[in-house]
Order: C-alpha cells, then structure tokens, then sequence
C-alpha cells in the first residue's frame, strides 16, 4: 500500500510536476526501447504502487506539458509513461466517460507523435478548470 508522499508523487508526475525519473525513487522503473521494428515498453513495480488518476489530474499535466515543455520529445514521454505505467490507476466516472476517453485518445497520439490537436488543448482547458 502506497504511502501518503507516494501517492503525491505520483500525482505530481501526472501533473508535470515532478520529473519521471522520479518514479525510481519510489521503487517504480518504466523504460521505452525503440528499434526500427518495435517499441518496447516495460514497468516494474514490484510494491504495486498506484495512485487514482482522475480527468483533471490528466488534463492539468497534458496542459503543462504542452504549455512549458514546447519539446515534442518531452510531450511524448510524458504521454507514454502515464498512458503505459502501471502506477498510474485511471478513475473513470460515468458523468465523465466522453472526456475520458478524449484524453485518452489525445494521450495515445501524443505518446506516438509528441503533440496534439487545438481541440484537445481545449478540451484540457475546460477540464482543468472544472477541477
């Protein structure tokens, strides 16, 4: 059972507060291997540490993450490791299905293209801001 500074930290890398790297600290490793043919993505989480995820929680990191990071490449990680890591538990309401599952989508696509539509920025803006 994941600890109260745990679940924060985890939170604060879905919010783009906090560096991925950061996960290893906690005992959480999430690597992403590409060749020509395939990309490999793994997780290890050995203690099964997780936090809840909501909609603004993902909304608020994809805006900072598109917002300050201006990297395409940052974009990417980012949106592979949420998306991907086994940490990272996503709470998915009924009343909130349809957003969930555009930001699921714009997640997709931004860990394959590191960016992602004007709709999506938007749709994040008034999440985040319900939040």
């Amino acid at each position: 059972m994941p600890d109260t500074a745990e679940i924060n930290l985890i939170l604060d890398i879905v919010h783009g507060e906090a560096p991925l790297g950061a996960l290893r600290s906690i005992g959480v490793e999430f690597s992403v291997t590409k060749s020509e043919q395939e990309t490999i993505i793994s997780t290890r989480n050995p203690r099964h540490l997780g936090a809840r995820v909501e909609c603004v929680d993902i909304a608020r990191g994809l805006l900072k993450a598109v917002e300050e990071n201006d990297s395409p490449a940052a974009l990417r990680e980012w949106a592979t490791a949420v998306y991907h890591c086994s940490c990272f538990e996503f709470d998915i309401p009924d009343a909130q299905r349809l957003d969930w599952m555009d930001l699921i989508d714009a997640l997709y696509t931004a860990s394959r293209t590191g960016s992602v539509s004007p709709t999506t920025i938007k749709l994040a803006r008034r999440i985040a801001a319900r939040g």
